[in-house]
């Protein structure tokens, strides 16, 4: 093996290993995909991938969110609380269509310009199985936000989560009731304003109750 390849190599393990390395209680499993661009039953656009579509940055995803995501829709209560949870997550690879990352929600939430009902909770802060599944990206959330408190670790988090009540489905008008969607609301509430929502997120909230 010539050296220019044993260079590549090295660097292609560097990287891997750092993203391995970056959530390790927090697996980024995302929906199946293959080659035929079908992700959890709905066509990828691959016109989206394009790094011209949106902006790479939490700006340009809320601004998208905010546009293709409305009423029943909608998952963020404020253009500030969407920015907040978008600076929780790692950029990713512009394009890619699962795994928590800024570029996954990126992808779902153009594509929910034409897909709102399929694409919109996709690329909402709980990802919906795409861009990671639903209590993954409330842990993701909540851990940044609120550290080790109310959930002292990652595992506590998600074993907690898989016994909310999951429906009705989430959306941001969900801000009150004993459910998995009350709280994850108040996971983005608390990642602008963690002393006052951190606590809501917990198995004993007082406002998910």
């Amino acid at each position: 093996m010539n050296r220019r390849w044993v260079s590549v190599l090295a660097g292609c393990a560097a990287v891997i290993s750092l993203a391995a390395c970056k959530y390790p209680e927090l697996p980024q499993l995302g929906g199946p995909s293959d080659a035929t661009g079908q992700v959890d039953g709905s066509t990828i656009d691959a016109s989206l991938t394009d790094a011209g579509m949106i902006e790479q940055s939490c700006a340009g995803y809320c601004g998208a969110i905010a546009t293709n995501c409305t009423g029943s829709n909608a998952m963020y209560g404020s253009q500030a609380l969407c920015m907040a949870t978008c600076a929780l997550w790692p950029a990713g690879t512009m394009g890619e269509t699962t795994g928590i990352t800024r570029a996954c929600h990126i992808y779902h939430a153009g594509a929910a310009a034409s897909s709102p009902a399929i694409h919109c909770r996709h690329a909402g802060p709980g990802g919906d199985g795409q861009c990671g599944d639903n209590c993954q990206g409330f842990c993701t959330i909540v851990l940044g936000a609120c550290g080790s408190s109310p959930y002292p670790t990652a595992t506590d988090c998600i074993t907690a989560c898989n016994g909310f009540i999951q429906n009705p489905q989430y959306n941001a008008l969900q801000t009150t009731g004993n459910t998995f969607a009350c709280r994850l609301y108040h996971a983005t509430a608390a990642a602008a304003q963690p002393a006052a929502h951190c606590p809501h997120t917990a198995p004993n909230s007082a406002i998910c109750q």
